[in-house]
């Protein structure tokens, strides 16, 4: 055998990349589908159970704080994801679960896409704050574990 000749190329595995962007391990796609399941069916359930034109501004203020929050803290403490890409599918399964609601009877309407961005809009605090807290204490956990 010569010397001289050159090695076969290595083969390296080709990142995901899919809807959400840079996927790099099977469990950050897991943890982002089920995020964007959890804010769909969540805000499905929300508004199927709540009447949106007679809802209290309390209860969904509770509904974001007391669901959506810890929610999103928990999606944002697995350890190979990031807190904004867990945040971001929620939002993104509460928009396309206020969308199913509003194209379902008995309360379709022709505005759907306004008032998924809304109510998306409106939770997006709450999500964003679990996330983030989620994130920060995630690597909080993450720093004690290794010391």
């Amino acid at each position: 055998m010569n010397t001289n000749e050159s090695s076969p190329p290595i083969i390296t595995p080709q990142r995901r990349i899919s809807l959400f962007g840079d996927m790099k391990t099977p469990q950050t796609a897991i943890v982002s589908t089920i995020s964007l399941l959890v804010g769909a069916l969540s805000a499905y359930l929300f508004l199927t159970l709540n009447d949106s034109d007679e809802i209290n501004f309390v209860t969904t203020l509770k509904f974001g704080w007391l669901v959506l929050c810890p929610a999103a803290f928990i999606f944002a403490l697995w350890p190979r994801s990031s807190f904004w890409l867990s945040g971001l599918t929620m939002i993104s399964g509460i928009f396309l679960g206020v969308c199913v609601r509003s194209l379902t009877p008995p309360f379709d309407c022709n505005i759907w896409p306004i008032a998924a961005a809304i109510w998306a809009a409106l939770f997006f605090i709450p999500v964003a704050a679990g996330a983030l807290a989620g994130g920060f204490g995630g690597r909080w956990l993450r720093k004690v574990m290794n010391q």
